[in-house]
Order: structure tokens, then sequence, then C-alpha cells
């Protein structure tokens, strides 16, 4: 059995960055290097979510848990797939364990 998500589910992908993370940096370096793009070229719904830089996973999650409610209310879709970069990874757990009605899945990446 394989679990599927991003456009074939239906349900949008939601991209939480890390510590220190930006949208952009001078207008030239994208966080996500073209990911949210690739991804909406394959037909998915992809919302960059932007929370405090330097702060605990706790207040970093509840921010996360406020976009997310408005993602889903935007969308209509009642979940999302969550996907958090180095402490957007802590950021992503903290949601989906408070909030595990509004989230289909969790991924964590980082830099190698």
């Amino acid at each position: 059995h394989t679990e599927v998500f991003g456009p074939e589910d239906g349900y949008p992908i939601v991209l939480a960055h890390g510590m220190a993370g930006f949208d952009e940096l001078f207008g030239v370096y994208e966080y996500w290097y073209g990911i949210p793009s690739a991804l909406r070229d394959k037909g998915a719904t992809v919302f960059v979510t932007e929370v405090s830089q330097f702060n605990s996973t706790e207040v970093r999650g509840e921010q996360l848990i406020d976009q997310i409610e408005t993602i889903t209310a935007i969308t209509g879709k009642p979940r999302v797939n969550l996907i958090g970069h180095s402490h957007g990874g802590l950021d992503v757990r903290y949601a989906a364990a408070a909030r595990p009605d509004l989230v289909t899945s969790v991924t964590s990446v980082t830099a190698v």
C-alpha cells in the first residue's frame, strides 16, 4: 500500500521554513529554490508559510496552525499536507500533534 500526497489527494501542500527562514533573499535567492513552482506545475496547490524566524517550536507551531486554518478556509479543503525544513520540521510535527484534524501528512526535510 502506497500513500499518495500532493496533487493526487487534492489537499494543499504547506511548506514551513526553518529557523531564520525567508521567502526570498535580496530578490534573488528563494528559500524553497523552485520547489513551490515545480509542485504547482504538477497540479498541486502550494502555500509557503511564514512564522517567527527565531522562536520556540510551540510559538512557531501555533503561528503555523493559524495559517493552516486560513488555508483550509480559503481552499475549502479540510486538511493539508505539511512539509517542514529544518526547524520547520519540528513546527509541522507540533501542528500535526496539536491539530491532527487539519493534517493529512507530515514530511520533514533537512540539508545534508
